[in-house]
């Protein structure tokens, strides 16, 4: 039962610096986004 309480517990960490990755970003896209496209406009 321990090892597998300590399995969980390792999937939920990883799984929460996933979603946390994951929701900056989203955040960091929406100020780079307009930036990008215009280089790839120019080129």
């Amino acid at each position: 039962m321990g090892v597998v309480a300590v399995a969980l517990a390792a999937v939920n960490v990883f799984g929460g610096f996933l979603v946390t990755q994951r929701m900056l970003e989203m955040f960091k896209k929406k100020d780079k986004a307009p930036a990008k496209a215009a280089e790839g406009d120019k080129q």
